[in-house]
């Protein structure tokens, strides 16, 4: 069981590998972003570009988002390239580009809009058609990925398992404000015009998503980084065995 000295061990090895320190430095500018994204619509000087809205297309706080996960994939393939019983690493770094890849290129978008149109897609207590779609686009596109990461998962020593499932924690928390949170304000929108509580829901979703893609990048660092340095331990306790046939 996870207890206090196994977190409080947990984040003096996230002080010393600098992850902590990146991860706070990672979400100081989100609530400025927000802001930023307000102050467009006031048509405040600075902020007239349409990409400060954080609900629009190759907006900066989407850019930042993608920068953040393709760095964790590129971290990922260097750490999985220095231990042959480490595939999970490369399971994980394909898992974030392709998550980068639907989200810029609007695949689960067109799935929904595909499903939609083709009336392919129930309408369950009242639930946008189109998200439903949407949602059923993510899960097609999910399953081959969860096969990869699950025989990945399986012939990986278990430091590389211990961090892949901190690692499926923190995409499962993106995935909560990427799609649950979108649904959700998706609803909202459908029940009340309310300027106010949208612009909440926007916040929530947009600041959310950003904040969980900034704690992935900072782990990976963190795990990049400790397996980097010489005679360091992995989290919670476990090393990786000097050779490849030891458990």
């Amino acid at each position: 069981m996870f207890g206090r000295d196994q977190l409080s061990a947990g984040l003096r090895e996230g002080r010393r590998t600098g992850a902590l320190q990146l991860l706070v430095a990672l979400l100081v500018p989100i609530p400025f972003m927000l802001v930023a994204h307000q102050l467009y619509f006031w048509d405040v000087g600075p902020f007239e570009s349409a990409r400060w809205a954080v609900n629009s297309d190759r907006s900066f706080i989407e850019i930042l988002g993608y920068l953040q996960l393709l760095s964790a994939a590129t971290l990922l393939s260097v750490v999985g390239g220095r231990h042959r019983r480490g595939p999970v690493y490369a399971g994980w770094a394909i898992t974030l580009v392709v998550v980068v890849l639907d989200d810029s290129l609007g695949l689960h978008e067109r799935g929904g809009a595909w499903l939609k149109h083709r009336d392919l897609v129930p309408s369950p207590f009242g639930l946008p058609p189109q998200e439903l779609g949407e949602l059923a686009t993510w899960a097609l596109l999910g399953v081959p990925i969860l096969f990869l990461l699950w025989g990945t998962h399986r012939g990986s020593y278990p430091v590389a398992r211990r961090d892949s499932w901190w690692l499926a924690g923190l995409t499962g928390v993106l995935m909560a404000f990427a799609v649950g949170v979108d649904l959700m304000h998706e609803v909202i929108e459908e029940l009340t015009d309310n300027s106010v509580v949208d612009l909440l829901a926007t916040f929530v979703e947009a600041g959310g998503e950003v904040g969980a893609m900034s704690a992935l990048l900072a782990y990976v660092v963190h795990v990049a980084r400790r397996d980097g340095s010489p005679g360091t331990t992995a989290p919670l306790g476990g090393k990786w065995p000097s050779a490849p046939g030891t458990r």
